[in-house]
């Protein structure tokens, strides 16, 4: 059965607004050296890639760092709306 937002955040003392960015914040601290590990060692890979192979295969890291940030906004966004949902 799917859980309606408005329903659940109808009861709350906080605005839908004030809870995501509250669990947007908590998931940052929880998992920012992560973001920093994943983005740095793509940048090193990159720079190996385009010493080894050349310098045409540069154009790849700017669509690798999106592609790695599209990953990690969406688990952030589904944590961020299962603590929304289901509350513990």
């Amino acid at each position: 059965m799917p859980v309606d937002i408005v329903t659940k955040t109808v009861d709350s003392v906080f605005s839908l607004d004030e809870k995501t960015a509250y669990w947007k914040r908590k998931w940052f601290r929880d998992n920012g050296a992560l973001w920093m590990i994943a983005f740095i060692s793509t940048l090193l890979l990159h720079a190996a890639i385009v010493k080894l192979v050349g310098a045409w295969t540069a154009g790849c890291i700017p669509f690798s760092c999106l592609v790695l940030y599209a990953v990690y906004r969406n688990h952030m966004m589904i944590y961020v709306e299962k603590h929304i949902c289901n509350p513990r």
